[in-house]
């Protein structure tokens, strides 16, 4: 009779589990008891759940997954489409897992079908554009290829914190083999893979967006046609670690090659102030051993170190010992003050 009721009470306990929950999958979605998920399919039913809303973004009401834990279980090979995470505001542990991904980005095929642009990651997009704190993605593995845009998060006062892309990324710009942009923190993550657009293409973050970035390395193929056609919004660029917009970027390595028409370096294109900004950008402890190569304004370190009324970057104890090749404002550490 004692094991009856043992059996019931578990069998209980784990229906209950699925039966409160708004998901197929089991879990509640706590620190302690994280969303569990197993299969690609879980996969693309949380990225349905979170685009009820797709379209509204910073418009749309705070989704219900806010502040949720969800926690990869097993590798999972290989999604076909997008799971279209936007906006994503819980915390998502890859548990050291990989996921393996297959997009494209088709622009006259908008739909949860195809990955979208700037907002639509092939995993995840964390709290984009909106300050929406607490959002985090760590130690997820990404594999395969997406013609797209964001690929692991677009950060948002939130973290992306060991994660690793060994993608292959295309597509027109705004590329970074971590984040296409950065609001927050990206730490301790590495690009494996090969990144390639126009312009605005780094190996971690094309467009930092007064983020911070610490402990981060490349060892990707990062290139960029800059074919002529800029990308709205300014100067196209290419780099190892970040494109533009740094305010810290800290104890970062590049050693993949890099190669553009210009602004090209091995960790950050341009650094750039203006409206918003209350300080200049500081690049501390950064090494480059990548060969870098560009037409006009290339540096082993920083392209462009650009002062836009509020100074121009720190750059210090920053080492370049790579090849740097270009035709116009060429240096080691820095193309072009």
């Amino acid at each position: 009779m004692k094991k009856y009721f043992l059996f019931f009470l578990l069998l209980f306990f784990v229906s209950s589990k699925l039966l409160f929950s708004q998901f197929s999958f089991p879990g509640s979605g706590t620190a302690d008891d994280p969303y569990e998920l197993w299969t690609k399919e879980h996969l693309i039913e949380l990225g349905d759940s979170l685009n009820v809303d797709f379209g509204k973004m910073a418009g749309g009401p705070i989704p219900r997954d806010r502040d949720k834990h969800f926690k990869i279980m097993q590798n999972i090979d290989t999604v076909f489409r997008s799971v279209c995470w936007s906006p994503f505001y819980s915390h998502f542990n890859g548990n050291g897992k990989i996921i393996k991904v297959a997009m494209t980005y088709d622009p006259n095929k908008h739909s949860l079908e195809y990955t979208a642009p700037y907002f639509i990651g092939g995993i995840a997009t964390t709290a984009s554009h909106i300050p929406i704190a607490s959002a985090s993605i760590n130690n997820l593995i990404i594999d395969g290829y997406i013609n797209g845009y964001a690929v692991i998060g677009s950060v948002g006062n939130s973290t992306v914190s060991n994660c690793i892309s060994n993608l292959t990324l295309t597509n027109y710009g705004y590329l970074g083999g971590i984040a296409s942009y950065n609001f927050g923190t990206i730490t301790h993550c590495l690009n494996n893979g090969s990144v390639s657009g126009v312009d605005f293409v780094a190996g971690i973050a094309a467009d930092n967006q007064m983020g911070t970035i610490l402990n981060c390395i490349n060892t990707g193929k990062i290139t960029a046609s800059n074919s002529g056609v800029n990308l709205p919004g300014g100067v196209p660029g290419v780099a190892g670690i970040n494109v533009q917009d740094t305010r810290i970027l800290t104890n970062c390595i590049n050693t993949g090659c890099i190669e553009g028409v210009d602004y090209v370096a091995g960790i950050v294109a341009f650094t750039m102030g203006g409206s918003g900004y209350v300080s200049a950008p500081v690049i501390p402890n950064c090494i480059n051993t990548g060969y870098v190569k560009g037409k006009n304004i290339v540096g082993g370190i920083v392209g462009l170190n650009r002062n836009d009324g509020y100074g121009t970057a720190t750059i210090t104890n920053c080492v370049n010992t790579g090849v740097v090749e270009g035709e116009e404002d060429v240096g080691a550490i820095v193309g072009k003050e």
